[in-house]
């Protein structure tokens, strides 16, 4: 059991510099409603493997083309050391700074070999303690505008106790996020 836990953990970890971020669209003609998704993995900002986010990201708008807010749903891996996640968090895109509150956080305790997330560092039978947090994160409709307007960068700062631990999403990951938030509306707009 704790080798298929290793496993998981080993490609946990080095799928975290790659994701799928792939737009999927699933139309339900029964509630005539359409129900858009992406996932991503996001490092914090020293770019390590100690702290990630895998987030999904899900919306739905009508036939009527009435959008619903965007739900992401996370998975926060961190040091077992970090400390407890607290259910109120921040974004900044630009300069605009805005409270989030996390809902539904739980917490699983993974334990894995060292050897498999750095198979150079020299240590034998030494093991690294995690936490997998999962919650749910709503935007609101002025967060969701100001993710479409930033211009260079979306940070996350989720708190670990009093701890703030950033997570940043640039370059190509937020033009996909912003043509994520943009889905559906382009259609209207053509």
């Amino acid at each position: 059991m704790t080798r298929v836990i290793c496993i998981l953990c080993t490609v946990l970890f080095t799928a975290t510099s790659c994701s799928s971020e792939t737009i999927k669209v699933e139309n339900d003609s029964i509630q005539k409603k359409t129900t858009v998704t992406m996932d991503m993995t996001h490092l914090s900002e020293n770019n390590t493997g100690d702290n990630t986010v895998e987030a999904t990201y899900k919306r739905s708008y009508n036939q009527d083309g009435i959008l619903e807010p965007t739900i992401v749903y996370l998975k926060i891996t961190t040091r077992n050391t970090t400390g407890t996640l607290g259910k109120n968090a921040f974004m900044k895109m630009g300069i605009i700074k805005k409270k989030v509150v996390l809902y539904d956080i739980l917490s699983e305790p993974v334990t894995v070999d060292a050897n498999s997330t750095d198979p150079g560092n020299g240590k034998k039978d030494e093991e690294v303690n995690y936490k997998v947090y999962s919650a749910k994160m709503p935007f609101t409709i002025p967060i969701e505008r100001h993710i479409v307007d930033a211009d260079e960068e979306v940070l996350y700062r989720f708190y670990f106790g009093s701890r703030g631990i950033n997570f940043s999403i640039d370059g190509k990951q937020l033009k996909k996020l912003k043509k994520f938030m943009n889905y559906g509306l382009e259609e209207e707009s053509s």
